[in-house]
């Protein structure tokens, strides 16, 4: 069960901690000739299309300094689901102090969705693919069944949006104002809920990604076995039902510790997920 690719990885160019340099694509690449590598800086509004161009520009330095590596490194972004409300202020000029992460506060509940990023800025930047993250709810009650609600509201839209390609870690929790993880209580999230993600997934032909650093291996999770039979034991159960699947460590460190994909390769043996099957492209 070999890990070739991994889509979901995270340059200095991004607006968090990241601190990936992109030397580091060449030393992985030379270690690992059977792997393709994605760049898929963050992008919550157009605050952020500095940084997906100066991402841009390196990863095209690099291709011309590294030839030989251009068909197993490809270019993305990892789009944030945003409320309309938002991006419209964001975009207008009108709002006040840091909104790097979008205004969190005094939204509109159950205001329609956006994707800050459509064909025209994906051909701007010849962006190959989209991953689509949800990171936060939209201004919805602070209770657990209001949050679960709120999210899979998000991922719906992130499934159907016609740019996206990837949807990103599911049931990551974002630590908002310091609020306990209301994924691990898996009763709040339904089997009615889960298999409205598979149709989805199926019906718009999206992929799910598993993602390592932000689910599987997240202190919340990565000794939780009860809650790890319960995910991936449904991971393997959508993959047998044609859903496909995507790899993404999520780094956002210096490099990529070569042990996740081993250990990650471990837990796909175990469940029986098929990785020859993942996406690629």
């Amino acid at each position: 069960m070999k890990i070739k690719s991994d889509f979901h990885i995270h340059t200095h160019n991004s607006c968090d901690e990241a601190c990936l340099e992109y030397d580091f694509f060449a030393r992985a690449l030379f270690e690992r000739q059977d792997i393709t590598l994605g760049v898929s800086d963050h992008l919550h509004s157009l605050l952020q299309e500095k940084d997906i161009a100066a991402s841009r520009k390196e990863f095209d330095e690099f291709k011309a300094k590294y030839p030989m590596f251009r068909k197993r490194i490809h270019f993305g972004v990892e789009a944030s689901v945003m409320s309309k409300w938002e991006l419209d202020k964001i975009n207008k000029g009108q709002y006040s102090g840091d909104v790097t992460y979008g205004i969190r506060d005094n939204g509109p509940m159950n205001a329609p969705m956006e994707l800050p990023i459509d064909e025209e800025f994906k051909e701007k930047y010849k962006i190959e693919y989209v991953i689509t993250g949800v990171h936060w709810p939209l201004y919805c009650r602070e209770d657990p069944l209001s949050f679960v609600k709120e999210y899979h509201r998000e991922y719906l839209y992130a499934i159907e949006h016609p740019c996206t390609d990837i949807m990103a870690h599911y049931l990551w929790w974002n630590p908002i104002r310091g609020l306990k993880n209301v994924f691990t209580n898996t009763r709040l999230v339904s089997n009615e809920m889960r298999n409205e993600i598979k149709c989805a997934l199926l019906e718009y032909d999206k992929a799910f990604e598993v993602n390592l650093c932000a689910v599987l291996f997240s202190k919340d999770y990565k000794d939780n076995k009860t809650w790890l039979d319960w995910y991936l034991g449904w991971v393997h159960d959508i993959q047998n039902a044609g859903v496909k699947l995507s790899l993404g460590s999520d780094c956002h460190s210096k490099h990529l510790d070569p042990n996740w994909y081993k250990k990650a390769e471990e837990l796909f043996e175990h469940y029986k997920i098929d990785t020859e099957k993942f996406f690629t492209l």
